[in-house]
């Protein structure tokens, strides 16, 4: 599965995520949040089935995100990373975009993600996008510096 999308004049490409990517989606985001997702969970979710794309703009992979259901009819956006040099063109949206059709084609109702409370942009993203706040788990993210913070809970009914 492969969705071509122009942003910004920007085309990019949306993928399934191969585990040959895997090595190349563990070092790109890997240059700014060490340790957050690893080579093995990303081997893990690709085994288990959980619905992974890559985000590519001229064969090279400058993002990814990773999805699962967790309830009959609830799904859970796990991880979404765009590379820092490719934030702001419309990448991150595009992706969140086909994780809400990949979902409401399935018959969700809701999506669920959690989010750093300093990753202002993503949260403001989420909320154009019409995810609300609906909790937080505290202490739920540690940083490159060791510093715990919380994460936003937000749900996007479908």
């Amino acid at each position: 599965m492969s969705n071509y999308i122009a942003s910004r004049d920007l085309p990019y490409k949306i993928r399934q995520m191969e585990f040959k990517d895997v090595d190349i989606v563990e070092s790109i985001q890997d240059k700014l949040l060490s340790g957050f997702w690893n080579k093995t969970k990303l081997i893990n979710s690709l085994e288990v089935g959980y619905c992974c794309r890559v985000v590519e703009v001229d064969r090279q992979i400058v993002g990814y995100g990773v999805t699962s259901e967790t309830h009959l009819l609830e799904a859970e956006i796990l991880n979404i990373f765009i590379v820092k040099s490719w934030q702001g063109m419309g990448i991150g949206r595009g992706l969140i975009n086909h994780f809400v059709n990949y979902w409401n084609n399935r018959g969700k109702e809701e999506i669920f993600l959690e989010v750093a409370l300093s990753n202002f942009n993503a949260r403001a993203l989420y909320l154009k996008m019409k995810f609300l706040d609906i909790g937080r788990r505290p202490n739920y993210y540690r940083n490159k510096q060791g510093k715990k913070e919380d994460a936003l809970i937000m749900r996007l009914k479908l």
